[in-house]
């Protein structure tokens, strides 16, 4: 249990239950938050582009989120698509499957990929989550000088000729 790994550390709870009954630890509210979020973002912008222009980006995204939510709404009342959840479940368990038992997913493959040792490579199946992690050390440390990937999205690139 995580109390005897880390002396002294508290443990609680999260859950359906906890969210519903609400809380009474102070704090800011989401509203707050949110309103806090939006001027630094502004500030980002200004600093961006130097100009009012990028007060643009803030209008646009609210707009913009808003119709999509919209139009996917309207969408499910024109068409007769409706996604179950337990078909999305089987969908995910299917594909997990799938992938769990592809000869391509393996740590030689990766540890070829990636051009490490294959001792390097670790590989974890999460059956309950439906996922599978595959960890891969990088070459540099992340956001150094000569990290060529500081936000790590250039090593899927890899991955997108591989046949599953």
């Amino acid at each position: 249990m995580i109390t005897r790994a880390i002396p002294g550390a508290g443990v609680a709870q999260t859950g359906i239950e906890q969210l519903s009954a609400g809380g009474s630890a102070g704090g800011s509210s989401v509203m707050t938050e949110i309103l806090i979020g939006g001027a630094l973002a502004l500030l980002v912008l200004l600093w961006v582009f130097g100009s009012a222009l990028a007060i643009l980006p803030l209008i646009s995204a609210p707009v913009s989120t808003l119709t999509m939510q919209l139009a996917i709404y309207g969408l499910t009342y024109v068409t007769n698509i409706h996604i179950n959840p337990a078909a999305q479940f089987i969908v995910a368990l299917l594909g997990y499957l799938h992938l769990s038992t592809s000869p391509a997913l393996t740590v030689d493959t990766f540890a070829r990929l990636y051009q490490v040792e294959p001792a390097r490579v670790r590989m974890y199946h999460h059956r309950p989550a439906l996922a599978i992690k595959i960890g891969v050390p990088r070459p540099h440390v992340q956001s150094a000088l000569d990290d060529p990937d500081c936000c790590g999205g250039q090593q899927y690139s890899l991955l997108l000729d591989l046949a599953l």
